[in-house]
């Protein structure tokens, strides 16, 4: 797959081709396409270990005009030291004896049955760094939702998180996001002494209890784990257009999705707009893409991408769907 940004040392799949497993690599490759935003996101190793810290600024002071003969001020100024530990997102795959022992290829009947078990795993990650299974769980990645989990668009407050409103009402919308990916951005983390992607160890045939508790049986076992966490040295690296309404009938101030929002309240505070992507639902990608024929929209374009098709564009930032943003979301307030 063409990848539009190259800003990445590693995805998840590069990663795991590097390390020589090439079947789970070609999986991977082909549920980043489902989910393009792990097809963008670059991942670097933590700067401590099993943990990153970042240094933020929080308050800025100059200097003072002088005079010869006269001291030189000290520049003042406060900041923030942002501590990010990694997490570990893992599960097993288990597979009954007697599955492979009726099976006429056996080995086969394994992958088949690990694999659909992975793409699992690999969705439910994706899903989970949207939002919460349990509200507060502190094991977890913290989740994106619940990082910008309120509209805060007045860019003049320095508190501002940069979640800004589309103007629908009740329930069944829908998020759109603006990642400025980078070092510098927004980026995920691994642990230092690791590599980045999953861990797939094969455990061998083991004696585990049954699902019902009727007993023990024996059964093939692969662990998965994905040791990682997101960070953004500034709230301006990630932003959230809340409360889109995803349906085709959605009208213009009203929940549609409005580039207008993009254009004048997003775009302008990336640092490097060159690194951005704006994820969105396919019905919000419809939205997009049914406004870009309209020939009087002259802020969209297309890019045409090799093997992956066209993909459209507001001023230069293209846009991607993201399967794992939900269409049912509660209008944030």
């Amino acid at each position: 797959m063409a990848i539009l940004n190259q800003n990445k040392p590693f995805t998840l799949a590069e990663a795991n081709r590097m390390s020589g497993n090439a079947e789970t690599a070609n999986l991977l490759a082909e549920l980043q396409q489902k989910n393009d935003f792990l097809d963008e996101v670059p991942w670097f190793p933590t700067t401590h270990g099993s943990y990153t810290k970042e240094i933020r600024a929080k308050e800025l002071d100059g200097g003072e005009f002088t005079e010869a003969n006269a001291g030189i001020p000290l520049i003042g100024g406060a900041t923030d030291v942002i501590t990010m530990a990694v997490k570990m997102y893992e599960a097993e795959s288990r597979c009954d004896d007697r599955i492979l022992q009726t099976a006429d290829d056996p080995y086969q009947a394994r992958e088949i049955y690990d694999k659909i078990k992975l793409e699992g795993f690999m969705q439910d990650f994706n899903r989970r760094l949207l939002y919460p299974k349990t509200a507060g769980d502190d094991k977890a990645i913290p989740t994106l939702t619940e990082r910008k989990a309120a509209i805060s668009e007045d860019v003049s407050d320095p508190a501002c998180n940069f979640v800004f409103d589309a103007g629908g009402a009740g329930t069944g919308l829908t998020s759109a996001w603006l990642f400025e990916f980078g070092r510098s951005g927004f980026h995920m983390i691994y642990n230092k002494a690791g590599s980045p992607g999953i861990k797939n160890e094969d455990k061998g045939l083991e004696r585990v209890p049954a699902e019902d508790g009727s007993g023990y049986l024996y059964a093939w076992i692969r662990h998965y784990q994905i040791i990682a966490n997101m960070v953004a040295t500034s709230p301006r690296h990630f932003m959230r257009m809340a409360n889109i309404d995803p349906s085709p009938g959605a009208k213009a101030g009203e929940g549609r999705f409005d580039p207008d929002i993009l254009i004048e309240g997003m775009i302008p505070y990336l640092d490097d707009p060159r690194s951005a992507v704006l994820f969105v639902t396919r019905g919000v990608w419809g939205q997009i893409n049914k406004s870009l024929y309209d020939k009087s929209n002259i802020s969209y374009s297309r890019r045409e991408v090799e093997g992956y098709g066209p993909v459209p564009e507001i001023m230069g930032i293209p846009i991607r769907p993201w399967d794992a943003i939900s269409q049912n979301e509660s209008q944030v307030a």
